[in-house]
């Protein structure tokens, strides 16, 4: 948690107080597999507009692009504009602009893509951060446990081991919307779009977030090592929180859209963060940490 990325993704979208905007690029998948990149930054932007209760709307593309373009590059483009296709019709979300820049400073093509959603007067809007103790924390999607490209494969100079994370965009579009239903009726607590460190500090940043002595009890039984548990970061795994009384409900959901839902926890309040045998921490240790990295990170 102590890394620059998970600290930003700790953070909310950019909002104007009418429309909610988020960024997302996928640079590192994009190297190797454009069309694949396209499609996980696309699906990233809309996960963020989600995330929060807002019905993604639409989304505008930025290209960086050498003075001069070699094979390779026009290359790039094309199956990073397939990818982008595919994505926007699956997801249902037009692309409605796209900016180009040229520039003898770039070695080789650099994109970006922006999402956005109108806030109004009748959103419910959701937050990330845990409520209630006694709440069920329940995982959205399938936790494969992809360390590529994550940010522990970053700290452990592994980045490139393992295959390409996967993009569902089909069951991404199906939890989008079971979240934007379940805000509507008014089951969702709260709603965290696991990203950079993974499970385990996808969990931390929403006790964080809660305040007030808020913790964790998480027990997930998987086949997956415990370091792709921890630290693995799954595109489209969700995090959602709902009272009990709500299971019977969310359940429903979740089957009528084929969604996977797994109660992995309970929100407690002892201020204590536990995860299986494998993290056991006090809340306010987690938040001594994270205030004095973004201290450091400030300083630079």
């Amino acid at each position: 948690m102590s890394t620059d990325e998970c600290i930003e993704t700790s953070k909310n979208s950019i909002n104007d107080s009418s429309r909610l905007y988020s960024f997302a690029e996928e640079q590192k998948i994009s190297n190797f597999d454009a069309k694949r990149g396209a499609e996980a930054a696309f699906a990233s932007a809309i996960r963020k507009i989600v995330s929060h209760g807002v019905i993604p709307e639409m989304a505008s593309l930025t290209f960086n692009f050498p003075q001069k373009l070699s094979d390779n590059d026009y290359n790039y483009i094309r199956e990073f504009s397939k990818g982008i296709k595919l994505a926007s019709s699956i997801l249902d979300v037009p692309v409605l602009s796209a900016n180009v820049f040229f520039d003898s400073n770039y070695k080789f093509p650099l994109s970006s893509i922006i999402a956005n959603g109108p806030i109004s007067k009748d959103s419910n809007p959701i937050s990330s951060s845990f409520k209630n103790p006694g709440d069920f924390i329940l995982s959205l999607g399938s936790h494969r446990g992809e360390l590529r490209f994550s940010v522990y494969a970053r700290i452990m100079e592994c980045e490139e081991v393992g295959p390409l994370p996967m993009i569902d965009l089909i069951m991404e579009r199906q939890i989008r919307q079971l979240i934007l239903t379940g805000n509507q009726i008014g089951i969702i607590k709260s709603v965290t779009n696991v990203s950079a460190g993974g499970l385990s500090t996808s969990i931390a940043n929403s006790i964080i977030k809660g305040g007030n002595n808020i913790g964790a009890r998480i027990h997930l039984s998987t086949k997956i090592q415990n370091k792709e548990l921890l630290f693995g970061e799954t595109r489209g795994l969700f995090l959602i929180s709902i009272s009990e009384e709500s299971m019977i409900e969310i359940e429903r959901l979740c089957m009528n859209l084929g969604v996977p839902c797994t109660a992995i926890g309970r929100v407690t309040d002892n201020g204590q963060y536990t995860f299986n045998d494998l993290i056991d921490i006090k809340c306010d240790k987690l938040i001594e940490n994270q205030e004095k990295s973004k201290n450091q990170l400030s300083a630079y």
